[in-house]
């Protein structure tokens, strides 16, 4: 049986905080079964995020005494209780309601506040497993990627009959307050310190307009202000979601004001009503008091040290990342100005079970078939943030912005290039014949038009009569857009090693701005699109393949507007 000192370890990078002998003991456990393995390659993945995040990404190799190679495993490292919500989102919503080409849980194992869980892929192929970060920068033809993700989406999310609650079969729920799901990824509504366990009621009326406060210009006259924050009607429910530790032995404990009560398990659901993020900065003997205070639905009193709307305010000055020329004279809207108005006002919004972080680094690729000719297979990893009742659009929303952050940064030339990018999107659903202007032939702009829409197109397929909005979709892009501006990893003074050093566009997050803003500039615009649905169920048409002679066609229904779109453009074939 293998044992820790069997194992061979090679790590181009150290994950942060664990400690070498802890990380031997814990691959060697999830091997202790196979006796036949005599030692583990390790190596971290190219284009992942190991040692980001609380859950890191390594590869393992296992070989046998006779020198014989296993297909390698992906490893997932960190705190227990991170493993353990991917351990239960993985069996509560993946391996029940999705297809054979998934993750495969292998192992799992524990040691002190760390675990591991494998998973092993399915598949007799020798070519390596890539991430589509890194797969992306090393080939230059998009359409093997594409495929993979549509394959993903379409066939391993769907299911086998298709009723699993997935992205392919979301469910429409009325009078659903957008920012419910955006406040968990955008910044805390408020952040506090000098925390105190207060006494008597707290008036709701006080607490909402605390709340709107803190997203409006006027959020500058809280900062150094003590507020008193806790359970009233309208907001039954204050609780923890989680607790890390910082520096000078302080604890950050995130916490959730809830606008009604969670929403009852199943895969069916609508939002939960997340009013407010809330972050607490308290000294660390500090924490087991305020915890037993919100147990006993005790108010807070505490010095606000920031709100969401300072915090992003501040992040868009210092890095001028408003800083554009006007493409054909339009004027971009402020997303800062809009985005608590459009975030609080409830609308219908379709809902599903998402991945939670459809990043770059959490889609896996790899080739088969000689030389890679069969194809491209792609699976998920990291289901940490797995959970159903999201907002269905969200999975690919985050993907494009990712897909713009770190690859486009580097290949378009300027801002001004982002913009006539997020123009020809825009024109693809309301003025397709504009389409050809905004990209002016330029080879980049292209491959990230056809990259993005066949995202897009995704996202808003209609299923059994009906999917997202385009609407649903623009809210995504200003929500996470925004959300995004708070990654230190898009500042030059925060680049982490898997990010290429310098790019053409700088800072990374004058990116996520721009397409933030573009969003807001023509929301009002999309959303006199509401008819789509009744058009597609009356009569869905496939996409024509044959007009991009460069064969990045998504073959299914589509928004009329979006194939009209591909039917009168010839941007491909230069």
């Amino acid at each position: 049986m293998l044992t820790p000192d069997a194992i061979d370890i090679f790590l181009d990078h150290a994950l942060d905080g664990v400690n070498l002998a802890h990380l031997r003991t814990l691959i060697g456990d999830l091997f202790a079964k196979q006796p036949d393995v005599a030692q583990v390659r390790v190596r971290t993945l190219p284009g992942s995020s190991a040692g980001l995040s609380s859950l890191s990404l390594v590869l393992a190799q296992p070989i046998t005494h006779d020198g014989a190679e296993y297909h390698p495993v992906a490893i997932r490292i960190g705190q227990a209780a991170a493993i353990a919500a991917e351990y239960q989102n993985y069996t509560q919503y993946v391996e029940p309601f999705t297809r054979a080409e998934r993750p495969q849980l292998h192992a799992t194992s524990a040691y002190g506040g760390l675990a591991a869980l494998s998973y092993a892929y399915l598949g007799s192929v020798d070519a390596p497993i890539q991430t589509l970060r890194d797969y992306l920068w090393q080939h230059p033809d998009q359409q093997r990627a594409l495929t993979a993700i549509r394959n993903l989406f379409t066939d391993t999310l769907a299911g086998s009959g298709g009723q699993n609650g997935w992205h392919m079969n979301a469910r429409l729920f009325a009078n659903q307050c957008p920012g419910w799901f955006y406040n968990r990824v955008l910044p805390p509504v408020l952040s506090l310190k000098n925390v105190r366990v207060g006494h008597g009621g707290v008036d709701a009326q006080a607490v909402k307009s605390l709340l709107a406060r803190a997203d409006q210009p006027e959020a500058r006259s809280l900062l150094g202000q003590r507020i008193t924050l806790g359970v009233c009607a309208g907001y039954p429910l204050l609780q923890e979601v989680e607790a890390q530790p910082m520096d000078a032995g302080l604890v950050r404990l995130r916490l959730h004001l809830l606008a009604g009560n969670p929403m009852p398990a199943g895969i069916y659901r609508p939002l939960d009503p997340v009013a407010a993020r809330i972050e607490l900065i308290i000294p660390a003997e500090d924490v087991a008091h305020v915890r037993a205070a919100l147990l006993q639905e005790a108010p807070l009193e505490a010095q606000v040290v920031q709100t969401r709307y300072t915090l992003l305010y501040d992040q868009i000055e210092r890095h001028g990342l408003r800083q554009v020329e006007n493409l054909v004279g339009q004027n971009l809207a402020d997303p800062l100005a809009i985005y608590a108005t459009l975030l609080d006002t409830p609308i219908s919004l379709h809902t599903s079970i998402i991945h939670g972080d459809l990043n770059l680094g959490n889609i896996l690729m790899r080739e088969y078939g000689p030389n890679g000719i069969g194809g491209v297979t792609a699976w998920l990893i990291d289901f940490d943030q797995t959970r159903p009742g999201g907002h269905t659009v969200f999975d690919l929303v985050k993907l494009e912005m990712e897909y713009k952050l770190h690859i486009l940064s580097h290949r378009l030339r300027s801002r001004v290039d982002v913009l006539r990018l997020e123009a020809a999107l825009h024109a693809a659903l309301t003025n397709p014949s504009d389409v050809e202007r905004y990209l002016d032939r330029d080879h980049e702009l292209v491959r990230a038009y056809e990259f993005i829409l066949r995202l897009r197109q995704l996202a808003l397929k209609p299923v059994k009569g009906g999917g997202p909005r385009p609407y649903e979709y623009y809210l995504g892009l200003i929500g996470y857009g925004l959300a995004a501006l708070k990654y230190r990893n898009l500042y030059d003074q925060g680049r982490e090693r898997w990010v290429q050093p310098q790019a053409r566009i700088e800072p990374l997050a004058s990116v996520a701005y721009l397409s933030a803003a573009y969003a807001a500039t023509v929301i009002e615009q999309i959303r006199k699109l509401e008819t789509w649905p009744n058009q597609v169920q009356a009569a869905p048409r496939p996409l024509r393949r044959h007009i991009n002679p460069r064969g990045c066609g998504v073959g299914g229904s589509l928004h009329p507007l979006y194939q009209a779109s591909l039917r009168r453009s010839s941007i491909g074939g230069f």
